[in-house]
């Protein structure tokens, strides 16, 4: 026979699925306020700022140098050897620039250090190397190979690449010993007086007497080639 106290157990059992998938519910929900107010927040202040246009010429002492010196135009670039829109600039932009702007003498092409350390862990010891080649006059091959594959950027992954690139061992290993590091320091400190805070950022302008350049536009984040004309083809004249 059963009993009342029998009867009522299917529904409590019921009660307790429906208790389970009301906080299953409650937690989702919960997941989705978190989303929303942290995450897309965050997202919003990673998005690049564009630096405010230089008013003063802007120096090109000491920088890594591609193209001619008899240019119209020049490029700063100020970038990070760990930063993902760096490496497809670098990738996918930079080829086509050298192609159409860069080789043909029309375009100076100028490279600063600008490791984000509290984003990249081994960005500034990536720059280091860069500036290491730099000092050998393998800069671009160095470039070129940290920016090919952005994971080995570990101190084996680095010396690993500075042989790649040509660099001869010793000497690529007492640099990385801390030679190198007042230079990408020199570039950041000039990056934080002309208010660049993320990267790439590009100074785009004219190339003046005492290897300066004047900026006539600031370009911020991972640019495409058409990006880059509208403002050097004005300068140069005429597409490639």
């Amino acid at each position: 026979m059963t009993t009342s106290h029998d009867a009522e157990r299917p529904p409590a059992r019921w009660r307790a699925v429906l208790d389970a998938l009301v906080a299953i519910a409650m937690l989702v929900a919960a997941c989705s306020i978190i989303w929303v107010n942290l995450l897309k927040p965050d997202q919003k202040r990673a998005a690049p700022r564009v630096p405010a246009l230089p008013t003063a010429l802007v120096s090109l002492e000491g920088a890594a140098i591609r193209g001619e010196p008899t240019a119209r135009a020049a490029i700063i670039e100020y970038s990070d050897f760990q930063c993902p829109f760096c490496g497809r600039f670098a990738r996918e932009t930079l080829p086509r620039l050298e192609e159409g702007y860069v080789k043909p003498g029309k375009v100076l092409l100028a490279f600063r250090h600008l490791p984000l350390t509290t984003l990249h862990q081994y960005a500034f010891k990536a720059a280091e190397a860069a500036e290491c080649a730099h000092r050998t006059g393998k800069f671009w091959e160095m470039h070129d190979a940290l920016f090919r594959d952005q994971r080995g950027l570990d101190a084996a992954g680095l010396r690993q690449k500075g042989l790649s690139a040509g660099i001869d061992a010793i000497q690529f290993e007492r640099c990385l010993g801390g030679e190198a590091a007042a230079t990408i320091q020199r570039d950041q400190k000039e990056a934080e007086q002309l208010g660049i805070t993320s990267t790439p950022v590009f100074l785009v302008g004219t190339l003046e007497p005492g290897n300066r350049v004047k900026v006539v536009k600031v370009l911020s984040g991972a640019r495409n080639v058409a990006d880059f004309s509208s403002v050097l083809d004005k300068i140069v004249g005429g597409r490639p």
